[in-house]
């Protein structure tokens, strides 16, 4: 019980978690070797029915209980929990969309994580920005299962289902995302809060800060864009990309 009351406790006490301490750089590991095994694993894992359910109830047992304990605490424990509680960032959206992609085999859900959660579980990883609670809290743990929950099941889509990127899916997943960030606009302004950093940045805050506000919110636009593009593209080149890799290790050692 005391446990339990440590682990949903409201009050923050200023807490920074230190980027690429070495509970950080563990953490990162165990995210990229949980990858690894699901990747060098995916034909076993496609041909065995009972592996692969296991697998994807693993992946969905993660996310339920993410949501479970996050909205418990946002909205029950915290009094701020429109503020700070809704899906209105790109990782926890992920999630959603994740879940309904484990469930329903979804290409459109799917791709749409996998546009969001490689990127999106590896930057927040490298580039923490947890809650102020110090550890042990359920808000520490969730940060942390909300980036591994969705790296790994882009993970899975790519190296077990076999996404095929096209045309169809980057367009809505283009569409999804502009639609999400000005809902998160709106959001933003009647909870004024920072769903999406579309109010303030994590990183480069001092320059960032300066800049008028219509082009801070295109930079955003911009950037989340972006990146689903690169995500596109790189695996639309992977082929081309691995031969030139390649050749410049061999020119490199020569």
């Amino acid at each position: 019980m005391q446990l339990l009351k440590e682990l949903f406790r409201a009050q923050e006490d200023g807490f920074h978690f230190q980027a690429f301490s070495w509970l950080h750089i563990v953490l990162i590991l165990m995210m990229f070797l949980g990858a690894r095994w699901i990747y060098r694993n995916r034909q076993a894992i496609r041909t065995n029915k009972s592996l692969d359910d296991r697998v994807r109830g693993v992946l969905i047992a993660m996310i339920l209980f993410h949501q479970v304990t996050f909205l418990y605490f946002s909205f029950f424990i915290r009094t701020d929990g429109l503020a700070s509680g809704l899906p209105l960032y790109t990782c926890r959206m992920a999630l959603w969309t994740a879940l309904l992609a484990l469930i329903s085999k979804k290409e459109a859900f799917k791709g749409i994580t996998i546009y969001w959660g490689l990127i999106g579980g590896i930057l927040p990883m490298i580039l923490p920005d947890l809650m102020a609670y110090s550890w042990p809290h359920i808000t520490n743990f969730n940060y942390f299962l909300t980036h591994f929950s969705i790296f790994w099941a882009s993970i899975y889509f790519l190296g077990v289902d076999q996404y095929q990127f096209n045309q169809h899916d980057l367009n809505f997943s283009l569409a999804f995302v502009n639609l999400f960030l000005i809902l998160c606009l709106f959001a933003n302004k009647f909870f004024d809060t920072n769903y999406a950093y579309l109010s303030a940045s994590p990183i480069l805050t001092g320059s960032l800060e300066s800049m008028p506000r219509i082009f801070y919110h295109a930079l955003i636009f911009l950037a989340y864009n972006l990146f689903i593009v690169l995500v596109h593209w790189i695996f639309l080149n992977k082929e081309e990309l691995a031969v030139k890799w390649s050749q410049w290790k061999e020119k490199k050692a020569a």
